[in-house]
């Protein structure tokens, strides 16, 4: 019974997802921002020339900044359909898609009660489904992660080498969608090399473990190389995308010196730029305004983790946007006016459900972890969640004060496993992982 009333659950939630995506084919426009249109621009452009490189903006570089991976699968979305909107049908797609492999990482676990948990949370992320609809990479991205990580499982389950060339190529593919990635790649292969170390009696790294690592690695930069060696030749800068710099100078430092002088953040980048010397401009103006600067960057960490946006989810379903509380952006809490949003904004209902959605889930995976790093130490998969912790915190801290909702859809995936393992069964009973324990720190204070 109990395993039917699951199932109906999520074939509601599918269905629900499903519905939401009629808007987008009605009003597509609602669901494109100015990045959406670059993007779009680069994917048109591919597909009428066979070149890379976009004709909208009057910056030529912008596929130095937008690597290839996104704007080709936009180009796939419209050579198959004809019409850029159905990327978003798509996007929904792979959201089913990443509830799937989830549903699989519990399996090969066998931890399927965890797996169908982590589903279900996965599923109910409103975050989640409204922002499967805009035309951004962030859904793709998720996918490539989650793919990324289930290799790494599928190695833990089989000890097949070749699940690490599959993980590495998802990595690899995921930071050319998203160059945020990149430094993962790099990370997980430090990761995988240091929880492999047989630290007692004394420091040991086998040849495998190493070989594994490097094996890892080269399985991304498989993909991400060509690309840089591409940009050196076209730009003269061996890199794989000039987004960190756009988006240092031009938005976290931008949105400080508009804070402080009252004005948008484009009315702030030309002011800086008709500095006789930007860079330096720059820094001695955060220098000034620490405390600002701080407010700025912690105000895009909240919103990331917070992962709340509703006026925007309203205005792509109605095309009106509803007052904000303002609680992030002001820092303050107006009791009045929230009762009288509260009495009049459906949406703003929405918005709450998302946040106590996402309270739990916190909650929930926050548990899971402080088990894992205080009792199940000896599990076999406590390498595979620090690498989770790790990967979610990276992912979510990032944006510093660019920060926003749409910026937590990568990692939700492996939110959902994280809260997911609330229902995780040890492999070893606690008070065998408790003596070994003991036996292990005795033996490393001798």
């Amino acid at each position: 019974m109990k395993n039917k009333i699951v199932l109906i659950i999520i074939l509601l939630l599918v269905l629900v997802r499903l519905a939401m995506a009629f808007p987008a084919f009605d009003h597509p426009e609602r669901f494109r921002v100015v990045d959406s249109d670059q993007y779009v621009d680069l994917a048109s452009t591919l597909l009428k020339t066979g070149e890379y490189h976009g004709t909208l903006y009057p910056y030529p570089e912008i596929n130095l900044i937008r690597p290839p991976v996104y704007p080709l699968f936009l180009a796939l979305n419209i050579f198959l359909f004809s019409d850029v909107r159905w990327a978003s049908l798509v996007q929904v797609l792979l959201t089913f898609l990443n509830a799937f492999v989830i549903y699989r990482i519990g399996s090969d676990l066998d931890q399927r009660k965890a797996g169908v948990a982590a589903v279900l949370l996965y599923l109910l992320s409103v975050n989640g489904a409204f922002e499967a609809l805009q035309i951004m990479t962030e859904t793709l991205t998720s996918t490539w992660v989650l793919l990324a990580f289930w290799g790494l499982v599928r190695h833990q389950v089989t000890h097949q080498r070749r699940w690490f060339v599959f993980s590495g190529a998802m990595m690899g593919m995921g930071a050319l969608a998203r160059p945020i990635l990149f430094p993962l790649l790099l990370g997980w292969s430090a990761l995988l090399l240091l929880l492999e170390i047989n630290w007692k009696p004394r420091v040991k790294l086998s040849k495998t473990a190493a070989g594994n690592a490097l094996l890892f690695a080269m399985s991304g930069m498989v993909f991400i190389l060509p690309w840089q060696v591409r940009n050196y030749r076209v730009h003269g800068q061996f890199t794989l995308s000039d987004v960190s710099r756009v988006t240092i100078e031009n938005y976290m430092m931008a949105n400080v010196v508009a804070e402080v002088n009252g004005i948008s953040r484009n009315e702030a980048v030309a002011l800086i730029d008709a500095q006789p010397d930007p860079a330096s401009y720059r820094i001695q103006f955060i220098k000034a305004h620490l405390p600002i600067f701080f407010k700025v960057q912690s105000r895009g960490i909240i919103r990331t983790f917070v992962a709340v946006s509703y006026p925007s989810w309203a205005e792509e379903m109605t095309g009106i946007r509803p007052p904000s509380t303002g609680v992030i952006q002001n820092f303050k809490l107006d009791t009045a006016s929230l009762v009288e949003l509260l009495k009049s904004n459906l949406w703003l209902w929405l918005g709450i459900t998302a946040l106590a959605i996402s309270a739990v889930m916190y909650v929930m995976g926050a548990v899971s972890v402080w088990h894992f790093f205080t009792r199940y130490r000896q599990e076999p998969i406590f390498p595979l969640v620090v690498v989770t912790v790790i990967t979610t915190a990276y992912l979510m801290l990032s944006p510093l004060g660019q920060g926003d909702a749409r910026f937590r859809v990568p990692v939700e995936p492996l939110l959902a496993l994280l809260a997911g393992l609330w229902f995780y069964t040890p492999v070893y009973p606690d008070e065998y992982t408790k003596i070994n324990w003991k036996e292990n720190n005795v033996k490393h204070s001798r």
